[in-house]
C-alpha cells in the first residue's frame, strides 16, 4: 500500500516556480523593447564616438536632451548596458528560485514571493 504524503512544499515549491518565472518573463517583456533601443542606441554611440554617423533619430534624441550628437553619444555609453541590465535580471531569477529550493516552509515561500 503507498504512504500519502501530506508535506505541503512540494506543491508549494513548484507554485513558487511558476510565479518567479512569470515574473520574471513579465519583466523581460515589459523591458526587452527598451533594452532593444538601449542597445542600439548604444551602436550608433559607439559609431559616433569613433568618428562615424549618427542616425537621424539619434540626432532628434540629442537635441532633445540639449546637447551636440558627441555629447549624447557619451552620455549614452556612460550608462549601464543593457546586456549587464539582462544578466542582473537573470541572476535574480536564478537566485529566487535557489531560495526555493532551500526553503523549508511556506513562511519562506511567503518571504521569497513578497521580495519580487
Amino acid at each position: 500500500m503507498a504512504k500519502i504524503n501530506l508535506d505541503p512544499m512540494p506543491a508549494a515549491r513548484a507554485a513558487m516556480v511558476e510565479r518567479i518565472n512569470a515574473h520574471f518573463a513579465h519583466l523581460n517583456i515589459v523591458e526587452g523593447h527598451r533594452e532593444q533601443a538601449w542597445r542600439r542606441k548604444r551602436e550608433v554611440a559607439t559609431a559616433v564616438v569613433v568618428g562615424g554617423d549618427g542616425t537621424f533619430s539619434f540626432a532628434q534624441d540629442a537635441e532633445r536632451a540639449g546637447m551636440t550628437v558627441s555629447e549624447f553619444a557619451v552620455s549614452i555609453l556612460a550608462k549601464q548596458d543593457p546586456a549587464e541590465i539582462a544578466d542582473e535580471r537573470e541572476n535574480a531569477r536564478q537566485a529566487a528560485l535557489h531560495a526555493v529550493e532551500a526553503a523549508t516552509s511556506p513562511a519562506e515561500l511567503q518571504a521569497i514571493s513578497a521580495a519580487l
